[in-house]
Order: structure tokens, then C-alpha cells, then sequence
């Protein structure tokens, strides 16, 4: 998700949650998949994962809740972070 941001965004993690299905045994795969994130403006997203096990059977799902909206600006004086 971080890596689509458009330059003018930020996104700061708010919320994670896991929900498990089954006892899980062997090798695991996490999958995830979100869509490109358009714009700046202040919203809530929330990602999900799966976690699968060797034989395809879901053992837990991740929610990840981030909170996207526009990034902060710089004072150009010193370098500090002002209140956009």
C-alpha cells in the first residue's frame, strides 16, 4: 500500500486485527492484495491478508486499517514538520 501512495499522501497504520481459523502446521503463505491508492484526500483503507498453509486451507486472516490523507509540509527555516 505504502508504495502507491502519491507523493502528496501519507499513510499512517491505525488498527491491526488477526482472526484465526485454524491450527496451522507446515508452510505457510500470506497473501495481499490492495488497490493503488488515488489522492490525498483524508480516508479511512483497510487491507486484508490471508494466511494459507500448505494445502490451501485459510488458518488466519490480517486486517491492517490505515489512515491515508495529505502529507504534512516542511518549514522551509528549519526543517520541522508544520501542521498542514
Amino acid at each position: 500500500m505504502m508504495s502507491t501512495l502519491p507523493a502528496d499522501a501519507r499513510g499512517i497504520l491505525s488498527g491491526l486485527a488477526m482472526e484465526y481459523h485454524h491450527k496451522a502446521r507446515g508452510m505457510l503463505t500470506a497473501e495481499c492484495r490492495c488497490p493503488a491508492v488515488e489522492g490525498s484526500e483524508r480516508r479511512e483503507l483497510e487491507i486484508v491478508g490471508e494466511i494459507r498453509d500448505a494445502g490451501g486451507v485459510l488458518v488466519a486472516t490480517a486486517r491492517a486499517t490505515w489512515l491515508v490523507g495529505p502529507a504534512r509540509k516542511k518549514d522551509a527555516t528549519d526543517g520541522a514538520t508544520a501542521a498542514a
